[in-house]
């Protein structure tokens, strides 16, 4: 300080610098949250399996059929999953291969906004993809925030 109650160069330049590091804080928790929330659901999932942070001890029954609809001409399992029937688990074990009028089609693709309900957001708590799975489309399984555990058959 200075006789005149004033602030010296060096005080102003001290406060100046530690504004410019509170903004950039402030940017930085703001990028983590954004981060955060991409990471909701599937994602936080999947990058908690590829650390090695969850996996399933067993091969549990495959999900019945009549829980999915099914492409035959995609190999995709496309509209919505069946909620609100009984024998539709929480759990889903994607089968590795649909059969349609006698015929196995392998599942290939789990098709956009899958579990997407907004009755059941958070319904589901794990799920075990297809071996012969080569495609996820987006928001497949958005809304799902109880999803903890996924696991990819190999």
């Amino acid at each position: 300080m200075t006789k005149g109650g004033g602030i010296d160069k060096l005080s102003k330049k001290t406060i100046r610098n530690a504004d410019h590091s509170m903004k950039k804080s402030v940017f930085y928790l703001h990028k983590v949250e954004v981060m955060k929330k991409r990471m909701r659901g599937v994602g936080l999932s999947l990058l908690m399996l590829c650390c090695g942070a969850m996996s399933f001890a067993e091969s549990p029954t495959p999900t019945p059929q009549k829980c999915f609809d099914f492409d035959t001409g995609t190999n995709s399992i496309i509209g919505k999953y069946h909620f609100s029937d009984p024998d539709c688990p929480k759990d889903i074990v994607f089968p590795d291969e649909m059969t349609v009028d006698g015929v196995n089609y392998k599942v290939h693709v789990i098709s956009k906004n899958f579990a997407n309900h907004p009755s059941y957001s958070g319904y589901l708590e794990r799920v075990i993809f297809p071996k012969y799975l080569k495609k996820i489309e987006m928001n497949a399984f958005i809304g799902q925030y109880r999803l903890h555990t996924v696991k990819f058959n190999e």
